[in-house]
């Protein structure tokens, strides 16, 4: 409970009394920040306004920074290490997302948003941050086929299932995360047409890196790296080994200076 932060009412199938009969967590009855139905939806669930969540006790701090007039059943109290530290509502919400993240599978800021009773703008302005701290990445892959676009989003979803799928030995070079990590970081999968501003900022990226990849002396490649622009150019010794790019297609060619 204390890594997940909170749990939903849909989520806890048996009485949670060895836990609420012991301080340890509490039921809390949310009421949505800007509610705009009568139900918030929850992934393929629905479920009705107020909210009600199993929170633990160590999370209440954040908790009530974000709704402070929030019902607990029974009352409890925070221990005072954590009820000694002040949150603003911003990072409160970070934090009890940051938790959420943790046992969800793939998901939208609007399903994070009604499991908190938090409008889906705070939801994304909080994974924003979270984006920014490298704790959780969104992948958008550009568009191809039906096909394709499924087979991408079969292996996204398998990476957060089970991880990565290499062969361990060789994948141990470049410290691979857990099935566990990519659980946690990978948290949103959306295709993007190739017109979109995004898709075409990436190809700027991607086609010099391949080229790269081939001839270190490629004009628009050289000139990503005098500016410093990928990640290679500040990495060094096993960080680069394990951080840098993956030319996985270019290892057996003779690169031209």
């Amino acid at each position: 409970m204390l890594t997940a932060g909170f749990l939903t009412s849909l989520e806890i199938p048996t009485p949670a009394t060895e836990l609420t009969n012991t301080s340890r967590a509490t039921w809390a009855v949310l009421r949505p920040s800007n509610p705009e139905s009568p139900a918030t939806a929850l992934g393929t669930r629905r479920i009705a306004n107020p909210v009600t969540i199993l929170i633990a006790a160590e999370r209440l701090p954040e908790l009530l920074t974000v709704h402070p007039d929030v019902m607990l059943n029974p009352p409890i109290s925070a221990p005072s290490a954590r009820a000694a530290r002040t949150w603003t509502r911003e990072s409160a919400i970070v934090e009890l997302l940051r938790g959420r993240l943790s046992i969800v599978g793939p998901t939208t800021a609007s399903d994070l948003g009604a499991a908190l009773a938090i409008t889906e703008t705070d939801a994304t302005a909080a994974l924003l941050t979270l984006e920014s701290e490298g704790a959780v990445l969104r992948v958008f892959p550009e568009r191809t086929s039906k096909v394709d676009d499924e087979l991408l989003r079969g292996y996204f979803d398998d990476l957060r299932i089970s991880g990565h799928p290499f062969d361990k030995k060789n994948a141990a070079d470049y410290s691979p995360l857990t099935a566990e990590q990519y659980k946690t970081v990978l948290y949103d999968f959306k295709t993007k047409f190739k017109s979109s501003a995004m898709a075409q900022v990436a190809d700027m990226y991607l086609w010099p890196m391949c080229m790269g990849g081939y001839h270190r002396s490629n004009r628009a490649y050289k000139a990503l790296v005098e500016a410093g622009k990928l990640i290679d150019c500040r990495l060094e010794g096993k960080q680069l080994a394990e951080l840098g790019v993956k030319y996985s297609c270019f290892e057996n060619v003779n690169v031209t200076p």
